[in-house]
């Protein structure tokens, strides 16, 4: 725990050390299930950092435990997060295989959180590969569930997602629409995302009124 709380703080190497004592510890008891909790989240510190072959060895490990002791939920959230290395790395087709595979598990556990999570992620890589109708899908399965949820910070995510596909479609009036609706809920979480959309939307305006200009130019030029 003192481990997870340095982690969230961004204090990396504290983390580590704290996880590594940890670890040391669950090894001696024999706990699989703390043995594998610790190596998944030394995974995440090392993905965070883009030491991606540490994290997904670190992540292969956890798995092979977490298979062993026919745990469920830890097989799901960590295939999920080797999907998520593969997918930062363009390995799209290894990622896609990877998330489908744990959506069936969090399916099977009726995990609605990492179902509309991994949606969202599938939705992401989708829309990195220009299968914007199919990212749109995925990205409206996982809003369904998050607003099941009343995770208003997660509805926001795929809002904004949803924004940035619009807006690659030149949907620009669309596009905006999702990007204020996701502002606001940011704003009022007083969420660090906020900044980004803002950006989102100062970019998108900007991109509007040039494009109006344009207009007026050609229809002076024509008269």
């Amino acid at each position: 725990q003192l481990g997870t709380i340095h982690q969230d703080q961004g204090n990396y190497e504290e983390a580590v050390k704290l996880y590594n004592q940890s670890l040391r510890t669950f090894e001696e008891l024999g706990d699989k299930s703390g043995i594998a909790s610790t190596l998944g989240q030394l995974g995440n510190i090392h993905s965070h950092q883009g030491n991606y072959e540490e994290a997904v060895k670190l992540y292969n490990q956890s798995l092979r435990i977490t298979e062993e002791i026919g745990d469920k939920s830890g097989i799901a959230s960590t295939l999920h997060q080797l999907g998520t290395i593969h997918s930062h790395q363009g390995n799209y087709e290894e990622a896609v295989k990877l998330y489908n595979q744990s959506l069936r598990t969090f399916e099977e556990l009726g995990d609605k959180r990492g179902i509309a999570s991994t949606l969202h992620q599938l939705g992401n890589i989708h829309s990195h590969q220009g299968n914007y109708e199919e990212a749109v899908k995925l990205y409206n399965q996982s809003l369904k569930i998050k607003e099941e949820l009343g995770d208003k910070g997660l509805i926001a995510t795929t809002l904004a997602q949803l924004g940035t596909i619009h807006e690659e479609k030149e949907e620009h009036e669309l596009a905006l629409q999702f990007y204020f609706t996701a502002f606001k809920v940011f704003d009022i979480l007083g969420s660090p995302y906020r900044e980004l959309v803002q950006k989102n939307i100062e970019r998108l305006e900007g991109k509007m009124r040039e494009k109006e200009e344009k207009k007026k130019k050609k229809w002076w030029k024509i008269f």
